[in-house]
């Protein structure tokens, strides 16, 4: 069991920022602008990516591969617009990974870090599961929620990944309704990129005051740091209003920013009608969702698998190619062996030759075939050892050559296999696309029976209004004809005469 995280400069426990929003949304600024603030960051950070985001990510490598490992355990990935399934804290089919999660934040924050920051935009969907593992190891979680325009983030992620727009207006809606859910009950806040790129002392003030924190280094003294690091370079894409899908997004986008700085405004009532409305429209076609993501799922899971392949072929050609130069080294060392015999043989063979007498107890004779016998041997010797050791470096070649086929063969299989992805993903676009137009063609058609039901309606009710008018009438008639039938015939004319007799005077 890991030990819990204590802050050497108070009796209150540590804190743990955790910065949540959508890739593309500015995390990585703030997370920067936080740890210059005085926040710690974790140990094995992602590197820079200069197409991408050339000023850096600021998370953690192992943080990040962790989050990808337990969206694919709930069958989703990070681009997956379908909701979440739930996270409970005491599940133990989730004990790995909070073992691998405890045990990065003990060795990153281990210790003596007051003040700490975590940043992965795939946190927002995983809010209940970082949350449970912060407060076992030591750490009092609060959060920021980070909110970019809907229409600069698709535009980024149309540049970086190809998702189209309304694909991405969807995962920008996913991902902070889902963030702002899990942290209803917690200390946030809500920071806007456009105010952390115009004015971060603000920002930096707002966030201290809401989340009821101290910056170890105050603003005023990091100013010049913080402002040469939010450059407008950190901004590849600007907000331009247009009329194309995303209304729900830019509504969303709207309440968000109005939370800024006062987070008490960011009604849940709001929000949950935009997570119904979501939903629903996910809903629609949530049987192709589920389709797609399970193949994409697959697919990725089958390239992951193959560049783990790669990995140890190349860790394999690696030693074989060490195996190979230790082969090489050794025959060199046999080759100087085999010069050094020489050398003696001869030396001594000279200075036999030199001596100023034979010995008397060896004759010359002798000690030249001695010498001689001593050369052949040592040749054969060496020749023995080289012959073993080409032999070796042969066997070590073959090898050398046949995982680099492979090494070959997979790199050719790895971009079949990203070609083939890419072609799903196309397909699927185009599927969801046709289903778009479909489910448009058929709201216009039931549009149009609602209004001829609408007037048949109408015509319906005039038709049931003259009925009823002719049926009062009836009535009357029969009234007078029964009327007729039981007066006497001289009566009735005695009436009718009385009747006409009176009209003159009437009219």
């Amino acid at each position: 069991m890991f030990c819990a995280v204590t802050s050497s400069t108070s009796s209150s426990p540590p804190v743990l920022l955790f910065v949540l929003g959508m890739h593309r949304s500015g995390t990585s600024a703030l997370t920067r602008t936080l740890n210059l603030l005085g926040a710690s960051l974790p140990g094995r950070l992602m590197p820079a990516d200069p197409e991408s985001n050339a000023a850096g990510f600021w998370e953690s490598i192992d943080i990040a591969a962790l989050n990808d490992r337990l969206l694919r355990e709930f069958g989703r990935t990070w681009d997956d617009v379908r909701e979440t399934p739930p996270l409970k804290v005491g599940d133990t089919a989730l004990d790995s990974y909070r073992a691998t999660a405890l045990e990065i934040l003990e060795r990153d924050f281990g210790g003596s870090e007051p003040l700490a920051v975590i940043k992965d935009p795939r946190v927002c969907r995983l809010v209940p599961f970082w949350r449970g593992g912060a407060v076992e190891a030591g750490f009092e979680p609060r959060f920021l929620l980070v909110v970019r325009h809907p229409d600069e983030v698709a535009a980024s992620l149309a540049k970086r990944d190809g998702l189209g727009e309304e694909r991405a207006h969807q995962l920008w809606q996913r991902y902070l309704l889902d963030a702002e859910f899990t942290t209803r009950d917690a200390l946030r806040t809500v920071v806007c990129f456009e105010t952390l790129m115009s004015d971060w002392v603000s920002v930096a003030r707002a966030t201290a005051r809401e989340l009821e924190l101290e910056w170890p280094h105050p603003p005023e003294q990091i100013g010049e740091a913080v402002t040469n690091f939010l450059s407008s370079r950190l901004r590849n894409h600007h907000h331009v209003p247009v009329d194309t899908p995303g209304g729900g997004s830019r509504g969303l986008y709207e309440v968000l920013r109005q939370a800024e700085g006062n987070v008490g405004d960011l009604f849940p009532r709001k929000m949950d009608e935009a997570r119904q409305a979501l939903d629903g429209e996910i809903a629609v076609h949530r049987a192709f969702l589920d389709e797609y993501q399970g193949s994409l799922l697959r697919c990725r899971s089958e390239v992951a698998r193959r560049l783990d392949e790669i990995e140890d072929l190349r860790v394999g050609a690696s030693s074989l190619e060490e195996w190979a130069e230790e082969l090489a080294a050794s025959l060199e060392r046999a080759n100087s062996d085999q010069a050094r015999a020489l050398t003696w043989v001869v030396e001594s063979l000279f200075d036999g030759l030199g001596q100023a007498g034979p010995d008397p107890e060896v004759p010359l004779g002798t000690q030249l075939s001695l010498g001689l016998e001593a050369t052949h041997r040592w040749r054969a010797e060496a020749k023995d050892r080289i012959g073993r050791a080409e032999k070796q470096l042969g066997r070590v070649r073959e090898d050398l050559t046949q995982a680099r086929e492979e090494l070959v063969q997979a790199r050719e299989e790895l971009a079949t296999e990203r070609s083939n992805l890419g072609r799903e993903r196309a397909e699927g676009q185009a599927r969801v696309d046709a289903l778009q137009v479909d489910l448009a063609r058929v709201s216009a058609q039931e549009a149009r029976s609602l209004d001829e039901l609408a007037c048949r309606d109408a015509a319906l009710g005039e038709l049931q209004s003259r009925f009823e008018e002719l049926s009062d009438h009836a009535e009357r008639l029969e009234a007078k004809v029964e009327l007729v039938r039981r007066v006497p015939l001289a009566e009735w004319l005695w009436q009718l005469a009385s009747r006409f007799r009176s009209e003159p005077s009437e009219r």
